[in-house]
């Protein structure tokens, strides 16, 4: 069963105004600790985690677009047992949508189905169960049969047949010629609006904002500004419909992340490497500055990136700086409008960025405009900072499918670090406890149901809900708090 008790309501989705319809990938075998989604290329497991009477309910599904909400709920996390010389490995999956380990009932005897046609949809059961997909770890050749043992020569399989899915018992070799086949694919990445981050991938229901965090990080006294508050995301519009871009500012303030007209130090002129500020989009010039800031340095895009448990997110755009490639320099100009004027005061905190009709002369490097690249974490002089990629990672930009989102470990302009949002793909770990009493304590989730600490009673008389331990009370000596928890089913390993 779950640590978190709560999570058996992390099932209310909303679903994502932010998709991509890309093909999920066939992989060849499975990676510990991954997430995939197990099927046959047209048709994937999935459970239902809609709270009601549904809750649980495994299906086949292929949507026409995958949107966050759909990915969740067809995305298992995968944990793989070695085998010894000579056997198969094993696996055992955990929904992502609902937390629920991927086990099922077991009919009672050879030739008994559970869930077909018009009996009962079939519901995961609870407890655990280890499966094994093939005689060996490689889907070369494409899915395998998928079977859970029973006994030394029974075991149990999944079943899909004209629309309808069931579990069915049979000895391996009887096993039906309907069995259900599958093998490992990759989730393609989905977009991310604001609701889906401020929610944290809607794992988190409490707070309408976000955390994210980076597994290589800026060094010390250096700033990362992403991380450390709370950020709210707000969806950047255009003609009444999203453009699939965010703005971020620090929640309770007017703190908006932007890609900053300032470099880190140690930047060369054909390497430059913007800083990242907090300041106000709506404000009309940059304070003590007289050019105002390229309103799309403050846009950036997310993406979900389901099977490495990740957030993707690049810049919508910024301006480079001119450089006069014969004194060494940069450009300085200084204009009002940032396009034609030439006269400034010389202060670098004045310049003028992007093309100019100033730079015009040969030995001047045009300063443009990068669109669409990645946040990126460098190294200068083994100090770590935080900046963007000085192009998109394909040279180019599609605004769908694939090539938006490629590469983002590319070396040169990827990421070169991994981003969780919250508390990452899953907030809860699944685990065993012995059969027992227990009490059930609230820690944290919707403070208006709830206060944190709190335990669940029953009040005997019919109603059930959460109650402070008053002063001289001690619940583990009043049975209405305490809670008989059986342990179900168990494995070799």
């Amino acid at each position: 069963m779950n640590k978190k008790f709560s999570t058996l309501m992390a099932g209310l989705m909303l679903a994502s105004a932010f998709s991509v319809a890309d093909a999920q990938t066939p992989k060849s075998s499975y990676g510990n600790g991954k997430y995939y989604m197990l099927g046959d290329g047209t048709n994937y497991l999935s459970v239902e985690s809609t709270p009601g009477a549904t809750y649980g309910e495994l299906s086949m599904v292929s949507p026409t677009t995958w949107d966050l909400e759909s990915t969740r709920q067809a995305l298992w996390k995968v944990t793989v047992t070695s085998a010894s010389q000579g056997n198969v490995p094993k696996y055992s999956f955990v929904n992502v949508a609902t937390g629920m380990v991927l086990s099922l009932p077991t009919p009672g005897s050879n030739g008994d189905q559970i869930g077909q046609g018009t009996t009962e949809p079939l519901k995961i059961s609870g407890g655990y169960m280890e499966w094994v997909n093939g005689a060996s770890n490689s889907y070369a050749t494409g899915p395998e049969y998928f079977v859970s043992y029973v006994n030394n020569t029974d075991v149990i399989y999944l079943v899909y047949n004209s629309g309808d899915l069931y579990v069915e018992r049979n000895s391996f070799n009887s096993m039906n010629s309907n069995a259900l086949k599958i093998q490992p694919y990759e989730a393609a990445i989905v977009n991310l609006g604001a609701e889906e981050l401020n929610k944290e991938l809607i794992m988190n229901n409490r707070e309408d904002s976000f955390t994210l965090s980076f597994n290589r990080d800026v060094t010390e006294g250096a700033e990362n500004l992403f991380t450390g508050v709370n950020l709210v995301a707000t969806d950047v519009m255009s003609g009444g419909s999203s453009t699939g871009y965010v703005q971020l500012h620090v929640k309770d303030t007017k703190n908006y992340l932007v890609v900053d007209t300032a470099l880190h130090a140690g930047s060369e002129a054909d390497r430059q490497l913007p800083k990242f500020a907090y300041d106000d989009p709506n404000k009309l010039v940059v304070d003590g500055n007289n050019v105002k800031r390229l309103p799309e340095s403050f846009n950036f895009k997310f993406a979900y990136d389901p099977t490495n448990n990740r957030v993707l997110i690049k810049s919508q755009a910024y301006y480079t700086r001119a450089y006069n490639k014969n004194t060494g320099s940069l450009n300085v100009y200084g204009a009002v409008d940032g396009t034609t004027n030439s006269t400034g005061d010389g202060n670098t905190a004045y310049t003028g960025w992007g093309p100019n009709a100033v730079n015009t002369a040969s030995w001047f490097e045009q300063g443009g405009k990068v669109e669409n690249a990645y946040i990126r974490l460098v190294e200068l002089s083994s100090v770590r900072e935080l900046t963007v990629a000085s192009k998109a990672v394909d040279g180019s930009y599609s605004t769908s499918g694939a090539t938006e989102w490629s590469k983002p470990d590319d070396l040169t302009y990827g990421m070169l670090t991994t981003v969780t949002i919250g508390q990452g793909l899953m907030s809860y770990v699944p685990t065993t406890i012995p059969t027992g009493l227990y009490t059930i304590q609230y820690k944290s989730g919707n403070e208006t149901e709830a206060a944190a600490d709190n335990y669940f009673v029953a009040n005997l008389g019919g109603a059930f809900g959460y109650a402070e331990q008053a002063k001289n009370q001690l619940f583990d000596h009043i049975p209405a708090a305490q809670w008989y928890v059986k342990q179900v089913g168990s494995v070799e390993t």
